[in-house]
């Protein structure tokens, strides 16, 4: 298990059906307990082509990361109150040094759009946690990952942006720490 933000199965629900839907043979059980069994049969060439033509992308984890799905599951609980000896898999922690730049989009060229990343993609999403907390969280990681070209990832690449905006590899920084899901689990 990777630990990423956890949320409930209803946050993906609608890309799952959009995905089954778009398999040929498989959206007669979308709405069934047989999805799973129709996407397994499914060839590889129908697999790949559903998943573009459900819009889905691989900077979109969202639609297909893992969910909580309750005591005898396999993630009974968002990550931060998971004890060790309740886990029902393994669990790696790790990370590689420029690991972020992966997943940030290379457009990405403002502090809005890092902003607006962290107060969409984090956990958790509780009515419990107001919007000013988590505003002020987010004004946090921004202050501890300044956009200062020579700080961001890849690292130890000095000022150099690429060709893309400083903003990239200050968010890149950001993704690859994962710093902003875990203050948001642990502050919130």
């Amino acid at each position: 298990m990777e630990v990423l933000p956890t949320y409930g199965p209803e946050r993906s629900e609608s890309a799952w059906q959009q995905y089954v839907s778009a398999i040929p043979g498989c959206s007669t059980a979308r709405s069934t307990n047989t999805t799973i069994a129709c996407v397994r049969n499914a060839n590889t060439t129908s697999i790949l082509k559903a998943f573009t033509t459900a819009g889905l992308n691989f900077n979109n984890f969202v639609s297909f990361q893992p969910v909580i799905d309750g005591p005898t599951g396999m993630v009974t609980d968002r990550n931060s109150q998971i004890k060790a000896d309740h886990l029902n898999m393994p669990l790696i922690i790790g990370t590689n040094l420029d690991e972020g730049t992966l997943f940030t989009p290379q457009n990405t060229d403002s502090d809005a759009i890092i902003s607006g990343f962290l107060q969409d993609q984090t956990a958790p999403n509780l009515p419990t946690v107001t919007s000013a907390n988590k505003t002020r969280v987010i004004n946090q990681i921004i202050a501890l990952y300044p956009d200062i070209p020579s700080l961001g990832s890849p690292f130890n690449t000095g000022n150099d942006t690429f060709g893309l905006s400083s903003e990239y590899k200050q968010f890149s920084a950001i993704r690859k720490d994962d710093y902003s899901q875990r203050a948001l689990t642990s502050r919130m």
